[in-house]
């Protein structure tokens, strides 16, 4: 679900490494374990139809974002939201893939899962606590 992972976080979890470049490898693999974790999360009670919503906006299906959204969001156009991502992502051709399947991704999570950001603090508050109980810890 692309949670942001920031030097803050690496903090939080006491990750350390010899190299920047193993500290990035061990970020990428904790950022992949929690999205994972909040997939399995929001997938797990999901219809067939909501799985086919979900895996079309991560995969940027253009025709089946506008189609959701013009059931569920026939007005997006005109939305401050989306306005804003248009001018965030530059509103040329080649980003109207992105903006389309993460507003329509962003309109579903509040549709389907309006306590997401919660399901995301608690599954990065669980990884945070084992992970620091994994790299917090001296190996001989």
């Amino acid at each position: 679900m692309n949670v942001r992972i920031n030097r803050s976080l690496i903090n939080k979890i006491e990750l350390t490494g010899d190299s920047e470049s193993e500290i990035k490898d061990l970020l990428q693999e904790f950022s992949d374990e929690l999205d994972n974790r909040i997939d399995r999360h929001l997938t797990k009670d999901l219809s067939a139809q909501q799985l086919y919503d979900l895996d079309a906006f991560f995969s940027k299906d253009t025709s089946a974002a506008i189609i959701w959204l013009k059931h569920y969001l026939p007005n997006y156009k005109s939305d401050p939201c989306y306005k804003y991502l248009r001018r965030a992502l530059g509103g040329m051709a080649e980003s109207e893939a992105k903006i389309l399947s993460e507003y329509a991704r962003m309109n579903w999570l509040n549709i389907n899962y309006p306590k997401y950001h919660k399901i995301v603090q608690v599954e990065l508050s669980k990884l945070c606590e084992e992970e620091k109980g994994t790299y917090g810890e001296e190996t001989f």
